[in-house]
């Protein structure tokens, strides 16, 4: 009892414990007073965990698994350094948004905090059947929280994929984990990245739980409240990340099978890219745009470029472009009588923008810099020229998303005074961290002793040649250029913008997956919409991004 409660499982048994409170509770309280709960509740939560920091790295053994004879295992968690700097991450964000629900609906409670606590668990997973099972409960943790937040009812298709691929990538790790008994190893991540057969099948897990395009599917697009959407697609960003973040500092930076990889890592980007650049939808822009993070996120690892600054990036600026709406809905009639300073209400949505488009004093910076630097080094021009569009879009989306939260947003988050500055602290919380650890990158390794150092801002500035200047100039302003005249671009594009966004969307495969009998209709009727009209094009620049990948490297 004592190792569980001064181990790992502490922040785990809080928030878990609160889980059971506040549902208890539900019907008992008021809002306010539910928001308040909830606010303690995950602060007690990150309080547990930093306490651990003294005492790093952790590990304790939960119980053993002896029902195949000799091939027992050992299931256990742990907390090294890296699992200590995504939880940290991860419930420093919850406690942002929780703050915001103070004031504004956060529905369900019980069910996030059930997430947070999941998350957890598969973040200190130990071992390959640590980590299946962990992901099972994951898994299950979140079509719960997805089912209860979705107002539509449309929740349980999304939960039932993230249900089958989860699965199958549990049943993954659990297959590795065989394998590596049978040839008399340990179950481990590191032991899997020794042998061919098991580094197979990790792989495939890995990039599962990554969920990049083409496995979108998990976005929980059609949840309408704001703050219950952030939660439900910044938890499996933390997991997701998590896992190539391990085999980077198992292999330090030498992932395996590089040229499969950054092929479908660079798909992945350009498509999402495309795909938040042309949605009409804007409340869907953030979720292409965070799926675009994660094609990128992958082809950086793959490159070897450390993936911490990758992950805490992503989650802090899509964590503000959250935010943001909910900020300038809240301050929208006070500013109305701030006069030339009424732009002030659009300073968290700038943040997070810059963030996310790595503008110079931005953390997204640093990685930019990096991945240019490896392409024009390794002269891979497919890459360059596919990383420099999906920017061009990536930025134009972004500021798609910026305008959209705007003083004239439409909303009820009008609240009280207590309720505006219950939205100013998160902002000013998640604005203040991402500025600092973007104008000085040196302090998330100081502050998270054991992680790879990061230069700082001034030190990169000084290292970039005319040709890297170039690549990171040319995103920014191409991506300002496609924003500025995208009425015009759009009036071109507009022809077989729904073709291409059918195809790009691949429904149409997602529905044949699930109903086996109708796949040939689909495909036939697939096929049908790409050679009609103008839809060609699109399948001309797909061949030909196939060939400059494959024959340009």
């Amino acid at each position: 009892m004592t190792d569980l409660l001064n181990g790992p499982t502490r922040p785990i048994i809080v928030l878990l414990l609160g889980a059971l409170v506040i549902g208890w509770l539900d019907r008992l309280t008021r809002p306010r007073d539910k928001g308040v709960l909830l606010v303690l509740l995950v602060a007690d939560g990150l309080f547990a965990l930093l306490s651990l920091r003294a005492r790093l790295p952790l590990h304790v053994i939960l119980g053993h698994w002896r029902d195949l004879s000799s091939l027992g295992f050992d299931w256990g968690l742990g907390v090294d350094i890296l699992a200590f700097l995504f939880a940290v991450v991860l419930l420093f964000l919850a406690l942002a948004l929780s703050v915001i629900a103070i004031g504004h609906p956060l529905t369900p409670r019980a069910p996030l905090l059930t997430l947070l606590a999941a998350a957890l668990g598969f973040i200190f997973a130990t071992d390959l059947v640590t980590l299946s099972t962990s992901g099972f409960l994951l898994d299950m943790a979140f079509a719960w929280a997805l089912v209860t937040a979705d107002n539509g009812g449309e929740g349980g298709q999304s939960a039932a994929w993230v249900v089958g691929m989860g699965g199958l990538a549990n049943l993954l790790f659990l297959t590795a984990a065989l394998t590596l008994r049978l040839e008399g190893r340990y179950s481990d991540l590191n032991s899997a990245l020794s042998s061919s057969r098991a580094l197979f099948l990790v792989t495939l897990a890995i990039l599962l739980r990554l969920g990049i395009y083409p496995l979108y599917f998990w976005l929980p697009v059609r949840v309408k409240n704001s703050l219950a959407r952030s939660w439900l697609h910044l938890v499996p960003v933390v997991t997701g990340l998590w896992l190539p973040a391990c085999v980077y500092g198992l292999t330090r930076g030498s992932w395996p099978w590089p040229p499969f990889l950054l092929t479908l890592g660079s798909l992945s980007f350009l498509a999402a890219a495309i795909l938040a650049w042309g949605d009409t939808r804007t409340e869907r822009v953030l979720s292409w745009v965070i799926l675009t993070r994660l094609g990128y996120g992958l082809v950086l690892v793959t490159l070897g470029i450390p993936p911490m600054p990758i992950a805490v990036n992503l989650l802090l600026g899509a964590g503000l472009l959250f935010v943001a709406p909910i900020f300038v809905a809240s301050w929208r009639r006070v500013s109305e009588r701030w006069g030339r300073w009424r732009w002030a209400v659009e300073i968290p949505a700038a943040a997070g923008v810059g963030m996310l488009a790595g503008v110079p004093g931005a953390l997204g910076f640093v990685e930019r810099t990096a991945l240019y630097r490896a392409l024009l080094a390794q002269d891979s021009p497919s890459l360059l020229g596919i990383s420099l569009l999906a920017e061009s879009l990536l930025v134009a989306a972004l500021l798609r998303v910026w305008f959209v939260a705007s003083p004239d947003i439409q909303g009820d988050y009008t609240g009280s005074a207590f309720t505006r500055w219950c939205v100013l602290v998160s902002a000013v919380a998640l604005t203040t961290v991402g500025l600092v650890l973007g104008l000085h990158p040196p302090l998330l390794s100081r502050l998270f002793a054991g992680t790879d150092v990061l230069p700082s801002f001034f030190t990169v500035l000084e290292g970039i040649t005319l040709a890297q200047a170039a690549a990171l100039a040319l995103p920014l302003v191409g991506g300002i250029a496609l924003h500025r005249y995208r009425d015009e671009v759009w009036a071109w594009v507009a022809g077989y913008w729904d073709t291409a966004y059918t195809v790009l969307r691949l429904e149409w495969l997602a529905k044949a997956v699930s109903t086996p009998w109708a796949a040939g209709r689909e495909f036939v009727r697939a096929a049908g919409e790409i050679s009609m009209g103008q839809g060609y094009l699109g399948w001309v620049f797909l061949i030909g991004l196939l060939v400059l990948l494959f024959a340009l490297r």
